[in-house]
């Protein structure tokens, strides 16, 4: 029958030999202690493990700007793209050249719709009438005017059609503002009516606009936090800012080289340490951080797990 005895003893049952044949367990206490503290290690990390919720945050790229609603800049013509003068988060003053469509064609229609103006007005000068003329000459001479006229009527509004469509190839900034988004690049083709850029007014109040992963829309929701982290001021030396959503765009925006996403209007609450209200301005970057739930650890080891834990 097996025994529990210390070392000491175990000696002394190996001498004996009525002990030989049998069985003999050796521990110290100190291992009996070590195996509790096991134990109970492996208890409390299975608890944590089961029962502790985490957060799970997403993550999006900003940009901090003026409040007010976008003005939305669509192509006047369909045409390719010569020249794209601004970037994402610049800004702009009225009138300032956004981009330039490809002009020389355009360009050889006017030079010849000029030329071909000033030709029905050299042919009307020519057709002066005599003072003296005879009336049916004087007649005939008029119907022809009347219709050198008209002739050069049609060569005029010919040629300021061409004009105003040339003009309408560079496209400007019809407002002071921050350009939120340029949906163009050189060599590309744009149809008349797409959507090129978006302005957002100046003047206003200063707000967060990030834009997040399209397929967390529906845990987004007005007045969650959302953890700032701005560029210029790192996180390690100055600490986070929070704010809060203010508004969430019904629209999706998706590119070729980027997944669908949807913008987040973010309202400033806190600022980091050392910043203040007026260190903020225009076109500053930052990554927002919101929690969208909290999930136990378990399930976030062993994902199965989740619709039993997490329910």
């Amino acid at each position: 029958m097996a025994r529990r005895i210390f070392r000491e003893q175990a000696l002394q049952a190996y001498l004996d030999p009525d002990q030989r044949g049998t069985v003999v367990r050796v521990a110290r206490p100190s291992m009996l202690a070590f195996a509790a503290v096991l134990l109970g290690l492996f208890g409390l990390t299975a608890w944590i493990v089961v029962t502790v919720r985490v957060p799970v945050a997403i993550r999006g790229r900003g940009t901090i700007r003026p409040r007010g609603e976008v003005f939305f800049v669509r192509a006047p013509v369909s045409a390719q793209v010569r020249r794209v003068a601004v970037a994402a988060g610049q800004a702009v003053t009225v009138d300032a050249v956004l981009l330039e469509f490809d002009d020389a064609a355009l360009r050889a229609e006017v030079v010849i719709a000029r030329d071909n103006l000033k030709q029905q007005q050299q042919l009307l000068q020519e057709m002066e009438l005599p003072r003296q003329a005879p009336a049916e000459a004087a007649r005939a001479r008029l119907l022809q005017r009347a219709k050198q006229l008209q002739r050069l009527s049609r060569a005029r509004a010919i040629h300021e059609g061409l004009r105003a469509k040339l003009a309408r190839l560079t496209v400007r900034a019809p407002l002071r503002g921050i350009l939120d988004r340029i949906n163009a690049q050189q060599g590309g083709y744009i149809k008349e009516g797409e959507p090129l850029a978006k302005i957002v007014p100046a003047g206003g109040d200063l707000v967060g606009m990030m834009r997040v992963e399209a397929r967390h829309r529906s845990r987004l929701a007005v007045g969650q936090t959302v953890r700032i982290k701005l560029d210029e001021y790192p996180s390690d030396g100055y600490g986070v800012g929070r704010g809060r959503i203010e508004r969430i765009s019904r629209d999706i925006t998706a590119t070729d080289d980027e997944r669908p996403t949807v913008a987040v209007d973010v309202k400033l609450v806190a600022f980091p340490g050392g910043v203040h209200d007026g260190s903020f301005r225009s076109g500053m970057g930052f990554v927002g951080e919101i929690a969208l739930r909290r999930r136990r650890i378990a399930s976030m080891l062993f994902p199965p797990l989740e619709r039993l834990l997490d329910r």
